[in-house]
């Protein structure tokens, strides 16, 4: 199978069973989960989507803002990915991490820039959770 037919995904943020050393959001070790990855996988040099996984587990969201997404982005500017994804469970922390990292360039009517290209979810689609599919309230009036 040729490597252009293949797409391959793998995750940054969460790597020991030890509890005392699963997480890691900090921008070195994302830039050495990468290249760990791409040395592991022999993937031709490339993923084609680096995923921020499990970012609930993030001291804080803004460690993310400031130190995670900008390795990724950095990892994506380099070639290393071809594009930047964010995995968990909590749709809340998703929905918050998406909406705080987006660029907004020119005028305020103009639609951000989203710097994620995949967002992916689990366990909301399914017989016992449907909440990725229940809209929200509409606004008050």
């Amino acid at each position: 199978v040729a490597r252009a037919d293949l797409i391959i995904n793998t995750k940054v943020g969460r790597y020991e069973a030890n509890p005392a050393d699963m997480f890691d959001f900090s921008h070195g070790r994302t830039i050495q989960s990468v290249q760990a990855s791409l040395d592991r996988l022999k993937c031709g040099g490339y993923i084609d989507v680096i995923q921020l996984h499990d970012p609930e587990f993030s001291p804080s969201i803004q460690l993310l803002l400031d130190e995670t997404i900008p390795a990724l982005l950095e990892v994506k500017s380099r070639g290393w990915a071809k594009a930047v994804g964010i995995t968990g469970y909590s749709l809340e922390i998703q929905k918050e991490i998406l909406v705080r990292s987006a660029v907004r360039k020119g005028k305020s009517y103009e639609p951000p820039t989203f710097v994620f290209d995949q967002a992916l979810t689990y366990c909301h689609a399914n017989l016992h959770d449907m909440s990725l599919f229940i809209a929200p309230p509409p606004p008050s009036p």
